[in-house]
């Protein structure tokens, strides 16, 4: 697989997927060929392409390894892209986790992935998924669904043309509060602070290497 990584992308000039998502993908074809209808499977593909479509620096250079999957246009590395750019670009996702939720309506993870879309998407998208972040922050029981909700809100309130950053501050604080050992909070707080200045009132670093969202 890694002499394949750089023998293809070398002569393409596209920029590889880790191997990690390669392995995700190969694993993904079958699951989805024996159960297209399974909402966990379903849950992961949306995951897959969200990966592919926001971390690849030209995203077309994915079909070397992925041609059964749906085509992802070039241009369409938007992860920080709002609107209808960003729709279009993650529509193959958004659908994924629709599917995935017309299956199994309390599945919290697909209900968390697509509210994080949408969040980027259209004002009243927007406002909506911003409450099923706060409802699976305030009421799932799964540790792992809150933090990733508290972050998302986070993440997002920082990302706005003028953000609230006392509220950005509380979401990562709140997130913390789920599990003081996971660090990508701590993380989202510090990055805030680069890039605004102070955001609230600090809270130390520590070393968080169980941390699954980090």
């Amino acid at each position: 697989v890694k002499e394949k990584f750089d023998e293809v992308y070398l002569l393409s000039g596209f920029e590889p997927p880790r191997p990690a998502v390669v392995l995700w993908g190969r694993a993904l074809k079958p699951w989805l060929r024996e159960a297209p209808r399974d909402p966990r499977a379903l849950t992961a593909y949306g995951g897959f392409l969200e990966c592919l479509i926001s971390r690849l620096s030209d995203s077309g250079g994915y079909k070397a390894y992925f041609e059964e999957f749906p085509p992802i246009e070039r241009g369409c590395v938007t992860a920080s892209s709002v609107g209808g750019r960003h729709d279009y670009c993650f529509k193959p996702v958004k659908e994924a986790y629709e599917k995935a939720l017309k299956a199994a309506p309390d599945m919290k993870e697909a209900r968390l992935r697509l509210a994080g879309l949408q969040l980027r998407s259209g004002k009243a998208e927007a406002l909506a998924a911003r409450r099923t972040l706060e409802a699976l922050a305030s009421e799932s029981s799964d540790r792992l669904i809150q933090y990733l909700a508290y972050l998302l809100l986070g993440t997002h309130e920082l990302a706005a043309p003028a953000p609230d950053l006392s509220a950005a501050a509380g979401w990562f604080k709140s997130a913390t509060g789920v599990n003081p050992a996971w660090l990508s909070a701590r993380l989202g707080f510090a990055a805030g602070e680069a890039r605004h200045g102070p955001i609230g009132e600090d809270f130390s670093m520590a070393s968080a290497p169980d941390d699954p969202s980090y």
